[in-house]
């Protein structure tokens, strides 16, 4: 089974780097991912997972000393990226907790497979979100995908948001309060 990401993803990526540490960044991981031309990127393709997966090592390695957490604040710029541009139908005057209720019609827009499901905790101030189904689970991506959600909540004004993740078997699972 082939497992896909769309393009606005991997070109999120290659954004932050160029915003955060110019474009000659930008040119670095376009020069060392040889797997796809990076330059050639359309947000609406789907392109292999493991191509992804490979723009956020070389991200680690070469901008974040090897420490995986710092691909957090890469999901933070995507979360502000793509709720202000892309996918900003799903940034509505509803709250978190409903923009939450429809992060799975999120996720099957960016990703081939797999499923995500949220629960609401008592109180309305945290959620766990699982991810299941997919073939591979690497932990940058969760990295950045923990980064995303926490970013989603500081668009919703939740300063305070907090999280982690673990990876258990094929299955992640996120928690998050606010």
């Amino acid at each position: 089974m082939d497992y896909n990401v769309k393009g606005s993803s991997i070109r999120s990526k290659l954004d932050f780097v160029e915003e955060r540490f110019g474009p000659e960044a930008r040119e670095a991981i376009s020069q060392t991912v040889r797997s796809e031309d990076l330059d050639r990127i359309l947000d609406s393709s789907w392109y292999p997972y493991a191509t992804y997966v490979e723009v956020l090592r070389v991200i680690v390695e070469r901008y974040f000393d090897g420490e995986e957490a710092g691909l957090q604040e890469v999901g933070r710029f995507s979360a502000h990226q793509a709720l202000s541009t892309t996918y900003r139908a799903f940034r509505t005057t509803e709250t978190y907790t409903a923009f939450l209720g429809r992060i799975s019609s999120l996720h099957h827009m960016l990703y081939s497979v797999g499923r995500s499901q949220i629960e609401i905790g008592e109180g309305g101030n945290s959620c766990a979100i699982v991810l299941t189904g997919k073939p591979t689970l690497a932990t940058e991506d969760l990295q950045v995908a923990l980064g995303f959600y926490l970013g989603c909540g500081l668009e919703y004004g939740h300063r305070a948001i907090r999280g982690d993740f673990e990876l258990t078997g094929g299955e992640a699972r996120f928690r998050l309060d606010w």
